[in-house]
């Protein structure tokens, strides 16, 4: 069985520090310590002998020192920790309780400093923790529980404006404005009462007068009593960050109230731009037809009839922005009714059935069996389908085919898709073809490039129904369309 004398000498050989005295206590049965174990450096400092071990703390060559040894070693064998304290002579001890097990430490290893290299070390440690925070680029401070700095590194003081050794000992009264000292000290009793951790924003001024948005990081840290001793804080300065969420507020505000604008302008000429248009379109048909006799010149007539042919364009296009106007700024109204999709699908077809028929392009209706339910506002799917339609008749070249179909997919709904053979669009640009006046110029050598309206009104009428649309195609392989529709819009919609 190994002794308690044995295990202290293992433990001062390997536990001591070889340039200073060693020496291991235990506790006596009558009270009070004995001498277990010391080394070789404890011997040549105080003179007690590895002979000396066994005896009590008063018999040995530190009896001199023995009323200072003893309370440090109490007061570790107490609290079963680490404790140290000056010993007189210019000496330092710290004691390091160990145990056996679970119980009350058996062995007490204590450890020797002259005075003068015990402060020498501690002046070392803090000038390297000093160097160390230092390069930290964040504003760090720590105060006591009186609230005064004790500790403020070079960031903060250029935070500041300041040297940093100008706040130590000092309060936020003594070293900031009236009203912000009254709210960080409030801060600062919050976080005491509370404990643990605290982060919060604030406005904060900077030695040249302006604003810096910062967030305070604070925490509690126990004194050697065990309660508050003080707090460890650091300022992140967010002024950057803010100041962009600002602008980006105001940018956003700013598009908003252009779109307002715009949307309100445009509902607003609606009528001071139709009056005359129905007008021109009234009078040219009149004159086109010869309504009120016959033109002297038959050139008057046909002149008349490309009035008119203008005129529909224009009130068609006037009509599409003001469409997509109204969508965008939530003002256009579904009127939902159930819908005869057969009667519907072929009204689209026939639309376009004379175009077709010019460019020698083949139209065929693929309508499922039995015939999909669909409760929507018919003018907007009219318009899709005229808008997919007219597309796909306009970019499929000569003895080429579209395909309109209607189906219900696994999901419910209903699924109208038309597809054409041409020459497709390049999957780069599917997502561009969908924004207001985008459009690929000349795609098939086509002169009638368009404005760029139809598919964003497909897309907007569509989501408006709180539907989607699909593009598939690739450049040189066709293009199919497809809008999934509710069986019936959202109710927050009609």
């Amino acid at each position: 069985m190994t002794s308690a004398t044995d295990r202290a000498g293992g433990a001062v050989g390997a536990g001591g520090m070889a340039d200073r005295p060693v020496v291991a206590f235990g506790p006596a049965a009558e009270g009070g310590f004995i001498v277990l174990a010391v080394n070789h450096e404890a011997t040549e400092a105080f003179g007690v002998t590895p002979e000396q071990a066994g005896r009590p703390l008063a018999g040995t060559a530190l009896a001199p020192l023995a009323g200072p040894v003893l309370a440090v070693l109490s007061e570790s064998l107490a609290g079963c920790r680490p404790a140290e304290g000056d010993i007189g002579a210019g000496w330092r001890l710290r004691v390091t309780p160990l145990r056996a097990g679970a119980g009350a430490p058996v062995q007490l290893i204590g450890r020797f400093e002259a005075a003068g290299a015990a402060l020498q070390d501690l002046a070392g440690r803090t000038d390297f923790f000093q160097v160390v925070i230092d390069t930290v680029p964040v504003p760090i401070f720590i105060k006591d529980a009186a609230g005064r700095y004790i500790f403020c590194n070079a960031a903060f003081g250029t935070f500041q404006g300041r040297p940093a050794a100008e706040f130590i000992g000092r309060t936020v009264f003594e070293v900031a404005p009236p009203d912000l000292a009254r709210v960080y000290h409030e801060a600062d009793r919050a976080l005491f009462a509370a404990g643990g951790q605290q982060v919060y924003e604030a406005a904060v001024r900077r030695p040249d007068g302006s604003q810096a948005d910062v967030v305070f990081c604070k925490s509690v840290f126990a004194g050697p009593d065990g309660g508050a001793g003080g707090i460890i804080g650091a300022i992140l300065d967010i002024s950057a960050r803010k100041a962009a969420e600002r602008d980006l507020h105001a940018a956003t505000q700013a598009a908003d109230q252009a779109n307002r604008m715009k949307s309100q302008f445009l509902v607003t000429m609606s009528h001071e731009l139709r009056t005359p248009l129905n007008a021109i379109l009234g009078f040219s048909e009149v004159i086109k037809d010869q309504l009120c006799g016959p033109v002297g010149n038959r050139a008057y007539a046909d002149y008349a009839a490309d009035i008119h042919t203008a005129g529909e364009h224009l009130l068609s296009l006037i009509n599409d922005i003001l469409d997509l106007s109204k969508i965008e700024a939530g003002r256009m109204e579904l009127e939902v009714k159930e819908l005869d999709l057969s009667d519907l699908l072929a009204g689209a077809i026939r639309l376009v059935v004379q175009r077709a028929q010019n460019q020698r392009i083949s139209l065929r209706l693929d309508l499922a069996d039995p015939v999909p339910q669909l409760v929507a506002d018919e003018r907007a799917v009219k318009q899709i389908l005229f808008n997919l339609l007219g597309n796909a008749v306009k970019f499929t070249p000569a003895k080429g085919r579209v395909t309109l179909s209607a189906s219900t997919p696994p999901g419910g709904g209903v699924l109208i898709s038309v597809a054409d053979n041409g020459g497709g669009i390049p999957a780069d640009q599917i997502e561009r073809i969908m924004r207001p006046f985008e459009r690929l110029d000349n795609r098939y050598g086509c002169a009638d490039g368009g404005t760029g309206l139809g598919m964003a009104l497909v897309k907007a009428l569509t989501e408006l129904h709180g539907g989607s649309v699909s593009i598939e195609s690739a450049a040189g392989a066709g293009t199919r369309v497809a809008i999934h529709l509710p069986a019936e819009p959202p109710a927050g919609r009609r």
